[in-house]
């Protein structure tokens, strides 16, 4: 994964509280896309140029939930005529919850089931298919 951007290339997290709990971070950007209200989502953003994808995803978490966070795997890349996204599986290591409030109105921490309930019933299939991806990865690796 030190791969450089290309154009319209993404990077974000499932960041875990603990490791071995079914917990992640979500956050509620701030309403500014043309006033449209926006959802729930995982903290990701755009990788800058020259940027690699592992410290892009690192920096992205930092500036939408105010959280320290180590990559423990990769979950995959998912694509859309907008953007590939990389998401990777994180855990906790530090900081303190407080996002960038430019960006992001607040940061939860939910229970995996209920961030996919929450995606689906909006409409981000996308978010609920990288936590469910996120989970399936925890039980290869012996997290859960």
């Amino acid at each position: 994964m030190g791969e450089i951007r290309k154009s319209k290339m993404s990077a974000g997290g499932v960041v875990l509280p603990i490791e071995g709990v079914r917990q992640c971070y979500i956050i509620k950007p701030r309403d500014y896309i043309l006033g449209i209200p926006t959802h729930w989502t995982l903290p990701k953003g755009r990788v800058e140029k020259g940027e690699i994808v592992t410290r892009a995803a690192v920096r992205e978490v930092k500036e939408e939930t105010g959280l320290d966070a180590k990559i423990i795997a990769y979950i995959g890349v998912f694509r859309s005529p907008a953007s590939d996204v990389h998401y990777f599986l994180m855990l906790r290591t530090g900081g303190i919850g407080k996002p960038d409030r430019k960006e992001v109105e607040r940061v939860e921490l939910v229970m995996f089931d209920e961030a996919v309930g929450l995606f689906d019933r909006q409409g981000s299939r996308r978010d609920a298919r990288v936590i469910l991806k996120a989970e399936k990865k925890m039980k290869e690796k012996g997290i859960i």
